[in-house]
């Protein structure tokens, strides 16, 4: 099962706090938060996931107690069949896409069923924020309340 580190948030935690402290606890990763680089919905589920772009503070990591292993990899090297999440088929594919295009911008959109199938199931709505920086990929996931 291949992820990217990610959790949910603990009450009253700003979300990129809580990638921060989701990815030290999976990863033993000291991260910097850049920016947010995309907010996918999963209404069949109940879950919004907050993806951040990231740099590493230092050149450590290893797995934490909820990992059996941690490691860096090339884009290229990306085994899709091998990704446990839809939301993880669609961040990377999103990534790769704004990296091949040199411009890497905040997505927006809603997952509204499993990309087993094809990135095509991935709704994109509208980009809001533009920058010219890159980093890692770091997501944390948060339950939305239901009435």
């Amino acid at each position: 099962m291949e992820t990217l580190p990610a959790g949910y948030l603990e009450i009253g935690e700003p979300t990129a706090e809580g990638a921060i402290r989701e990815t030290w606890e999976e990863a033993g990763a000291e991260v910097e938060v850049i920016s947010p680089f995309a907010q996918l919905d999963i209404p069949l589920i109940g879950q919004t996931y907050v993806i951040f772009l990231a740099k590493l503070k230092k050149p450590q990591f290893s797995p934490g107690p909820e990992s059996s292993e941690c490691y860096l990899f090339e884009l290229d090297d990306i085994l899709f069949d091998s990704l446990t999440f839809s939301s993880i088929f669609v961040t990377l594919n999103l990534y790769i896409e704004d990296v091949k295009y040199r411009k890497v911008k905040f997505h927006y959109g809603t997952i509204n069923k499993r990309c087993d199938k094809g990135f095509n199931l991935f709704k994109l709505e509208m980009p809001r924020l533009s920058t010219s920086s890159s980093g890692t990929l770091f997501n944390v996931a948060f339950h939305g309340h239901s009435s």
